[in-house]
């Protein structure tokens, strides 16, 4: 088995060696066993956590920038899909604070098992609703926009 892993680009593919994994994998490492660690170190790495982080971080860039081809391509496209990412966890992390579910007696896992089911069968419709609603917005606008470009008068009235 090759020890390189390829990558993907518009000029064919790169072959990365799996030692920029080493970065991440330590990262992990650290943060399973540093809160285990006596407390002189568990403190030190409550304090130096994030700048060890972005140091890991720094040098995988670097390397995706001086030897990877459209490297910056690569990291902007995966800083895009990070902040996205985290728009996304935090938003839940907002909603879900405010819901609290109350139930006579003591809450089993049966009960739980049983909200969860229901709040998957509720969103399942939710997402089916919402993809419909997109589908005629996404219609509506397409349509809106070829008018424009033929030059016909815009469509809904005054934007205000």
């Amino acid at each position: 088995m090759s020890p390189i892993l390829p990558l993907a680009s518009a000029a064919g593919a790169f072959e990365l060696p799996p030692v920029l994994l080493v970065p991440f994998g330590l990262l992990l490492l650290l943060i399973a066993v540093m809160p285990l660690t006596p407390v002189r170190a568990h403190h030190w790495w409550e304090r130096n956590y994030p700048y060890v982080s972005i140091g890991l971080a720094l040098l995988v860039a670097s390397y995706y920038l001086l030897r990877v081809p459209s490297g910056g391509v690569t990291l902007t496209h995966s800083l895009h899909e990070y902040v996205s990412f985290i728009a996304l966890i935090g938003s839940l992390y907002v909603v879900s604070g405010g819901i609290h579910l109350r139930v006579k007696g003591e809450a089993t896992p049966w009960e739980n098992v049983l909200f969860l089911a229901v709040g998957a069968v509720l969103a399942d419709g939710d997402a089916d609703f919402a993809r419909d609603e997109v589908g005629v917005e996404r219609a509506v606008v397409e349509s809106a926009f070829e008018g424009a470009q033929r030059g016909d008068a815009a469509v809904g009235g005054d934007l205000k």
